[in-house]
């Protein structure tokens, strides 16, 4: 630092005005390179100019950045950089098409010296017009037709074609770590549509109205919930003996899970009027008091102090103080899945247990779990596990209700009579 820039500096130019000095990655210098610049450009020649360039500005000691102008650069969006590269190619008289330079502007991800450096690539093939076919040359083959398909059949929940487009992928020797990549952006720019929001210039006018069909089909929260499996698929990819596997395992759950469902008309149900009671005046009329005869009265056991069975009395109450759930037995089936995700957020064993058990009744202000296993039913039933379970219902359903877990396959009890029956090689008639 001290012999290159700082001696060098000091000197006047032999030619020209100025002597300019470009630190490039400057965050890289060390403290003691710094501290030396300091001086320097605290007092600094007036033929020297400096330009720090970073891409971490956050590294930089702040008595650097106090005496130094500041000129932030931001990425240039495909909107503004397609014009760009469509003005350069009528310069150097080649005709590209749109959806070529779509792609460059993509890939590009908002640096215009690398779009530009692409462009550049494609002009070295000597072409007169640049078609897809030629590009591919070039440009990194693009999977958009199995991206299309695979998300198409996922939101309309058809397994057997996603997994036969995947399958039929990877035997063609596509990359399933690219093609991760492009799915996520094909999605993320899918819930962007579902919300009415699109960037037109990423894609070609064909992909636009392909985008435009799905975002019909699939809503922003399905969307959603593919774009967070899609990104467990990726970070589960290099730990994969089977590079496929992940995103298999995250299709086919994206398709079972019925509460990402694609759009369809729910019946909306009216909520009945709310008439507000207004006070009336009542005029108390004395009633006759009946005769009490002398010791007629009745003892505890013959008078239950609360009788739910009566009619005109409200229902029995637990001890949560809960009434009867506000929701039916098939929404909460087909929400079981986000309530899975709520308590995978908190804990780690519980979820593998919930995803194999099932809501299969609902008794008042209860929900009854079904379970394979007799642990998987002690497990849930475990206080612990049991109110974070009901939290998750609570978040999920925005109603509060109780968890009950059952095995279906829980063996029989013996009684003391029938284990000493069968202790003597008897049997009880």
């Amino acid at each position: 630092m001290r012999e290159n820039i700082i001696e060098s500096a000091r000197f006047a130019p032999a030619r020209g005005k100025y002597k300019v000095f470009i630190l490039d990655e400057v965050h890289m210098l060390s403290g003691a390179s710094f501290n030396a610049l300091l001086k320097t450009l605290e007092e600094p020649p007036a033929h020297a100019i400096f330009i720090l360039a970073t891409t971490e500005l956050h590294k930089i000691p702040a008595t650097i950045l106090s005496r130094c102008q500041r000129f932030d650069f931001h990425r240039v969006p495909p909107a503004e950089m397609i014009p760009r590269l469509q003005k350069i190619a009528e310069a150097e008289g080649v005709a590209v098409e749109a959806g070529v330079l779509a792609s460059i502007a993509r890939l590009s991800e908002g640096c215009l010296r690398d779009a530009e450096s692409l462009l550049g690539q494609l002009f070295a093939l000597g072409e007169d017009t640049i078609t897809a076919k030629e590009a591919s040359l070039v440009l990194p083959e693009t999977n958009l037709g199995v991206v299309m398909a695979l998300t198409d059949a996922a939101a309309a929940k058809d397994i057997q074609t996603v997994l036969r487009e995947l399958n039929a992928f990877v035997d063609d020797g596509g990359s399933v770590k690219y093609l991760i990549e492009e799915l996520l952006e094909y999605v993320r720019t899918m819930m962007f549509s579902a919300l009415g929001f699109t960037d037109k210039a990423a894609y070609d006018p064909q992909t636009l109205e392909r985008l435009a069909a799905s975002s019909t089909v699939m809503t922003a929260d399905g969307a959603r919930r593919l774009l967070d499996l899609l990104l467990a698929a990726r970070t589960r990819q290099s730990l994969s003996a089977f590079p496929q596997l992940p995103l298999e395992i995250a299709l086919v759950e994206f398709c079972a899970d019925a509460s990402a469902s694609i759009k369809s008309p729910s019946p909306v149900v009216p909520m009945p009027p709310v008439v507000p009671s207004t006070p009336k005046s009542v005029v108390a009329t004395p009633q006759p008091v009946p005769a009490v005869k002398k010791y007629d009265f009745e003892t505890p056991s013959s008078s239950p102090l609360v009788r739910g069975s009566n009619a005109g009395e409200s229902p029995l109450l637990t001890k949560e103080g809960l009434g009867e759930v506000a929701f039916t037995l098939e929404e909460i089936q087909n929400k079981w899945g986000r309530c899975v995700e709520y308590v995978a957020e908190r804990n780690v064993a519980i979820p593998l247990i919930m995803k194999n058990a099932k809501p299969t009744a609902i008794e008042g202000n209860t929900v009854v779990v079904s379970c394979e296993y007799v642990f998987h039913a002690d497990a849930i039933s475990d206080g612990k596990n049991r109110r974070l379970i009901e939290d998750a219902i609570e978040h999920v359903m925005m109603a509060k209700a109780l968890v009950r877990a059952i095995c279906e396959n829980r063996p029989e009890e013996k009684t003391a009579v029938d284990e000493f029956v069968s202790a003597f090689g008897a049997s009880a008639a």
